[in-house]
């Protein structure tokens, strides 16, 4: 199963998490109306939301869906990343460090990261912060747009809340005549649209907090993959330089023509 085959599974994850809430309230809601109990469940709180079930039902369910998308391309970049992480390259003999990054070129953005730094290094340029710059730019870009969606999607749900709030009242005082039917209804609507507006607000927000965390580790952890990886090469070049000046021949005050010539 490829990188893209596990994206989509992940958000298929979500999406099916989504559903699985809603058919969840669904059933309690029947099952609250076959016993004909008055305990207050989820279903309940549903029919106190009235019209604004489906834009809260919607900001939940894309939250959902766009957190676990993002949860499985993290996920699957850490398992293709943790063999290179393992490996400490300033330490590693160039052999198994050439092997463990060309088989890891196309697999996850690290790999690649890598394999380009690796080429970089073999012609002799180690100035890799340039390359590694630009290529976290570039996930940064993707994954600030990720994080406006998210911030969309919070504030959406709050702000929802806040007009259930305001509709509640209205449908209250609309009218002129207050009657306790009313003003239950009304007071209902308000309360509840306000404490589940906030309750999605809250999730979404803390999904997202999470995810960038783990995003940022990432980061960090391609930073220091690459100072290492430079490392390598400059042991390298310095192992090389040493075994240049112990050739025989080369070492001692002076070669045996020179002590002829001397004599």
């Amino acid at each position: 199963m490829n990188t893209q085959q596990m994206k989509r599974l992940m958000g298929a994850g979500g999406l099916l998490a989504g559903l699985f809430i809603l058919a969840a309230a669904g059933i309690a809601q029947e099952e609250a109306a076959a016993d004909g109990t008055s305990r207050f469940t989820v279903a309940d709180m549903i029919d106190q939301l009235s019209g604004f079930v489906w834009p809260l039902g919607i900001s939940l369910f894309a939250g959902l869906v766009a957190s676990f998308y993002q949860f499985g391309s993290q996920m699957i970049e850490n398992t293709a990343a943790r063999p290179l992480v393992n490996l400490r390259f300033a330490r590693g003999n160039p052999e198994t460090v050439d092997k463990l990054v060309r088989s890891r070129a196309s697999r996850g953005e690290m790999g690649r990261l890598l394999a380009i730094l690796y080429a970089m290094g073999i012609r002799g340029d180690l100035n890799f912060h340039a390359e590694v710059d630009l290529i976290t730019k570039v996930r940064e870009e993707r994954f600030a747009s990720f994080r406006s969606w998210m911030v969309f999607l919070s504030d959406s749900a709050g702000a929802f809340g806040l007009l259930g709030t305001v509709w509640g009242m209205y449908t209250v005082f609309y009218g002129g005549a207050l009657d306790q039917q009313r003003i239950l209804a009304g007071m209902g609507t308000a309360l509840v649209t306000t404490l589940v507006g906030i309750a999605i607000s809250v999730l979404i927000n803390l999904f997202a907090t999470t995810l960038e965390a783990m995003f940022r580790r990432q980061l960090e952890s391609m930073y220091n993959k690459a100072d290492d990886l430079r490392f390598h090469f400059v042991n390298r070049a310095q192992r090389g330089g040493r075994r240049a000046t112990d050739k025989p021949g080369q070492s001692g005050p002076g070669t045996s023509k020179e002590k002829g010539e001397k004599k």
